[in-house]
C-alpha cells in the first residue's frame, strides 16, 4: 500500500493555509485505518468507519521542499478487520474532551469495493505510506513523531531473542572462561612435570657417576690385589729358580 495518492481535504488544506500565515507548519502527527471502502470526499472530517488509529512512528521527512513524504505507523491492537481505508492526520496543537491531542482529517485513501490489506490480531503491521505533496502548499508540512517512535519500540520477541543471545553469549564466556583455567592449569602441569623429569634427571646422573666412581675404586682395588698376588708369584718363581740355578753349579 505504498505510493498512494490521497483525496486532501478541506479541512486539512484550510489548517495548513492557516499554519502557513502564522509562519509555522502543519504537523502530521497520525495516520489510520478502516473497513469501509468508498470513493473519498474533500468534505471528510474523519474516516467513515475509523478501525484502528496510531501515532506516526517513522518518517523520512527532512526540513526543505520535496514533492513526496514516507511515513509509517505501528499498528499492534488485538483487532481483526479488513483495511479498506487509510487516513492521515495533523496534529491542530489543541486537546479535545478527553485529553488526546485534537486531530484534523488531512487525507483519505479508499476505493468502492476494494479491500487493500487485512489486519488480525497476532500479526503486528508497520505500515509505510508515500504521501504525494504536489497538491499541498509549498514547505507547508513536516512530521510530529509519536512517543514509541521506531528509536524507542522494543517488541516483546525482540527483548526475548536479545535476551536468549545474551544468555548464549554468557554460558559460551563461561564457558571459554572455564577452557583457559583448564588450559593453565595444563601448562602448570607440564611446567611441573618438566622439572621433576629434569630433578629426576640430574638425581639419576650423580647417583649413577657415583656408582661408577665405585666401581672405579672398587676395580682398582682389586686391580692392584690381582697385581700384588702376581708380582708375589713371580717373584717366588725367580727365586726358586735361582735355587736350582746353584744346585746344578754345585
Amino acid at each position: 500500500m505504498s505510493a498512494l495518492t490521497l483525496q486532501f481535504t478541506h479541512a486539512g488544506l484550510d489548517a495548513l493555509l492557516s499554519a502557513q500565515a502564522r509562519g509555522f507548519k502543519g504537523q502530521i502527527s497520525h495516520m489510520a485505518f478502516g473497513d469501509a471502502a468508498y470513493t473519498p470526499s474533500q468534505n471528510q472530517t474523519e474516516l467513515r468507519s475509523l478501525k484502528e488509529r496510531v501515532a506516526i512512528a517513522d518518517s523520512d521527512y527532512q526540513d526543505g521542499e520535496s514533492t513526496s513524504l514516507k511515513i509509517a505507523g505501528k499498528f499492534d491492537a488485538p483487532l481483526e478487520y479488513a483495511i479498506r481505508e487509510i487516513g492521515v492526520y495533523l496534529d491542530s496543537g489543541e486537546v479535545d474532551t478527553s485529553g488526546e491531542p485534537a486531530l484534523i482529517l488531512l487525507g483519505v485513501y479508499s476505493k468502492a469495493n476494494t479491500t487493500l490489506g487485512y489486519r488480525t490480531p497476532d500479526v503486528k503491521v508497520l505500515q509505510w505510506l508515500t504521501l504525494s505533496l504536489a497538491q499541498l502548499p509549498s514547505e507547508s508540512i513536516e512530521v510530529k513523531l509519536g512517543v514509541d517512535n521506531l528509536n524507542l519500540i522494543v517488541d516483546k520477541e525482540l527483548a526475548e531473542m536479545t535476551l536468549t543471545q545474551l544468555d548464549t553469549m554468557h554460558r559460551q564466556i563461561k564457558q571459554e572462561f572455564r577452557l583457559q583455567q583448564q588450559e593453565t592449569a595444563l601448562s602448570e602441569l607440564q611446567q611441573l612435570l618438566t622439572s621433576e623429569v629434569a630433578r629426576l634427571d640430574t638425581t639419576h646422573a650423580a647417583r649413577l657417576d657415583n656408582r661408577v666412581a665405585a666401581f672405579h675404586g672398587l676395580f682398582n682395588a682389586e686391580l692392584a690385589n690381582v697385581t700384588t698376588v702376581q708380582l708375589d708369584t713371580m717373584n717366588r718363581q725367580t727365586n726358586q729358580e735361582i735355587r736350582l740355578t746353584n744346585l746344578e753349579h754345585q
